[in-house]
C-alpha cells in the first residue's frame, strides 16, 4: 500500500511567530512538516500569475497565506476550510485544485491574520 503524503504550499515571507500561528491553525507543528511535501510560494509568483486578474492591493507585497492539502478517500470530493482569509473564496481554492487534478482532499487555507489568501491560491 502506497502512503499518501500531505501537500503543503508554504510562503516565504512568514516570520517565525507567523509561521507558528499558521501551523497551529492548520493543526500542524514544525516537526510534522517533514511528513509533508512543502512547496514555497513567493510574492513574485503571485504577481506573475495574478496581476492580469487582481490589483496589486489585493495581492500585496508579501506572501503570507498557506494551504494544506490532505488526501481523502475516493468519492470524498474537495472540501476547503479557510482561516483568516478575507478575499479568496473556498470555491476559488476548490476550482484551482480540481483544475490541477485533485479529486478527493481536505484542504485548509490559513493566514497569520486576516489577509487576501492569494499566495495560498497559487500554492493550490
Amino acid at each position: 500500500m502506497q502512503t499518501k503524503q500531505k501537500g503543503k504550499a508554504y510562503v516565504s515571507d512568514l516570520t517565525a511567530e507567523q509561521q507558528k500561528t499558521v501551523l497551529e491553525l492548520m493543526g500542524l507543528s514544525v516537526d510534522k512538516l517533514s511528513n509533508c511535501n512543502v512547496v514555497y510560494v513567493t510574492n513574485d509568483e503571485e504577481h506573475s500569475y495574478l496581476d492580469g486578474y487582481l490589483g496589486s492591493g489585493v495581492i500585496g507585497h508579501r506572501s503570507l497565506s498557506s494551504v494544506l492539502v490532505r488526501p481523502a478517500s475516493t468519492g470524498h470530493g474537495v472540501t476547503v476550510n479557510t482561516k483568516n482569509i478575507n478575499y479568496c473564496t473556498e470555491a476559488m481554492y476548490q476550482n484551482a485544485l480540481i483544475t490541477a487534478g485533485v479529486t478527493d482532499a481536505d484542504v485548509t487555507v490559513a493566514g497569520p491574520f486576516p489577509i487576501s489568501g492569494t499566495a495560498a491560491l497559487i500554492g493550490a
